[in-house]
């Protein structure tokens, strides 16, 4: 039985996604006995599964007639075709794996190069690619992606679509526009801040549906004065205003761009983001109402005159709100921010280092610093913590804010008096100078390592 072994008719198996596609099993020679083989999942898209054969029994009079084995690729929500590796087994034999490569179903692909002389190709392959992202826009229909590769696009543009400032890109159909290697090597570049409020002003982005995933969006700038437009003013990154429902911007960074309204990003639905090093009159990170929301975001470094990181009442939930600046409201101005840490932000020579005119929702507001409100002020807080915040005269941590079920310790103001809270809407909440009522109580939380 020395020569015994497994026999498989395909090394790599091609599965269409929602189908299946089969290979074939024998024994390289005749068994003593009765003989079982195994077929399973050993790693990588967990779509691709076995769904007939996966065990198998050869025995004295069959051990040379091939056997199928039938793989499936689950239907899935993605664009991706997916890899996965399956491992033959049987007992004193030496295993033989196979890969499984799913053919997604789920869009066409145009491809774009920014190292392509000019956008000639078709773009329906890396050979013939696209040289610009807009040019890709414009022959892709709805449901198609886009893949970019590694490059600096920088070239091309598109007036925003019934108002004057150009975008490098313009994106109005539902499709995805996605890098292949991510932000770092994917860059879509504007006019450079140094055009802004000039006839040469460009934005990165403006969409109105669609997806863009993966890139980094930088040097976009808006136009501010005589051009009133949540179209023409807003976004030095990118802009959505009025977009439909479901339009998404992920995985991307917004760096140094310029704006009168939101720096970074304008009404716009961010995921996984980080804005960092943008300015703005207002929200030098993000502006927006509340029909837009910012997720699992890094908002740091911003710069405005209102609202540093974020201005408007636009929703903001899991981010982190660090050392941006602004006049009033530092971290934000006037957002509804949930179980996010808001650290470091600094609000000078007016109020809210943290937060101001906002609405905080289970928050860490730590380190800020403000002339007025260190933490926050004329805010309402639920269930959040002021710690380490500091003010030069009212309270270093809560002032004039409604606060409901929060603890607000450690907070001072630059002569070093503790100061926590100022003022007199307060219920169920912790602070060292707040009387005794309303269900407060000014007893230390006793914090486990609250200066890390």
């Amino acid at each position: 039985n020395d020569t015994q072994g497994l026999v498989v008719s395909l090394t790599t198996v091609s599965v269409p996604e929602g189908g299946n596609a089969n290979f074939t099993l024998m024994l390289a020679a005749q068994p003593t006995s009765s003989v079982t083989v195994t077929t399973a999942w050993l790693s990588g898209d967990t779509n691709l599964s076995v769904s007939n054969g996966a065990t198998l029994a050869f025995n004295t009079g069959d051990w040379n007639l091939p056997k199928n084995v039938t793989l499936t690729a689950a239907e899935d929500e993605d664009d991706i075709d997916g890899t996965a590796e399956f491992t033959i087994a049987s007992t004193g034999m030496a295993p033989v794996n196979i890969t499984a490569n799913e053919t997604d179903n789920d869009a066409v692909r145009i491809f774009v190069n920014a190292s392509r002389p000019d956008d000639n190709g078709d773009g329906l392959s890396w050979a013939t690619a696209k040289k610009t992202i807009q040019a890709a826009v414009d022959l892709a229909t709805d449901g198609m992606v886009i893949l970019v590769t590694n490059g600096n696009y920088n070239v091309g543009g598109r007036v925003t679509p019934g108002a004057s400032l150009s975008n490098r890109v313009v994106i109005t159909k539902n499709i995805t526009v996605r890098s292949v290697n991510g932000p770092d090597v994917t860059i879509i570049e504007g006019s450079g801040t140094g055009a802004y409020d000039t006839p040469a002003a460009m934005r990165c982005i403006y969409m109105s549906r669609g997806k863009l995933a993966g890139f980094t969006l930088t040097a976009g700038a808006t136009l501010a004065t005589n051009a009133w437009t949540a179209y023409n003013s807003a976004g030095g990154a990118v802009n959505m205003y009025n977009a439909a429902p479901g339009t998404l911007v992920t995985n991307c960074l917004l760096f140094d761009n310029k704006a009168k309204y939101g720096g970074g990003s304008a009404y716009a639905n961010l995921d996984s983001c980080t804005l960092s090093d943008n300015w703005a009159a207002y929200g030098g990170g993000a502006s927006g109402d509340s029909r837009f929301t910012l997720n699992h975001c890094t908002i740091s470094d911003n710069v405005a005159y209102t609202g540093g990181g974020v201005h408007g009442t636009i929703q903001v939930s899991n981010c982190l709100i660090s050392k941006n600046s602004a006049q009033w409201g530092g971290g934000a101005y006037q957002a509804t921010v949930n179980n996010c840490v808001i650290s470091s932000n600094t609000a000078t020579p007016y109020y809210g280092g943290g937060i101001r005119s906002a609405t905080a929702n289970s928050c860490l507001i730590i380190a800020n610093r403000a002339t007025r409100g260190g933490g926050s002020h004329a805010s309402t807080l639920y269930n959040s913590t002021l710690y380490g915040n500091v003010a030069d005269e009212g309270g270093g941590g809560s002032d004039a804010d409604s606060l409901r079920n929060s603890i607000v310790w450690g907070n001072s103001l630059t002569n070093g008096t503790t100061s926590d809270v100022a003022g007199d809407d307060y219920r169920y909440t912790c602070a060292s100078d707040l009387p005794s009522t309303n269900g407060c109580i000014s007893t230390n939380p006793m914090f486990v390592a609250a200066g890390a």
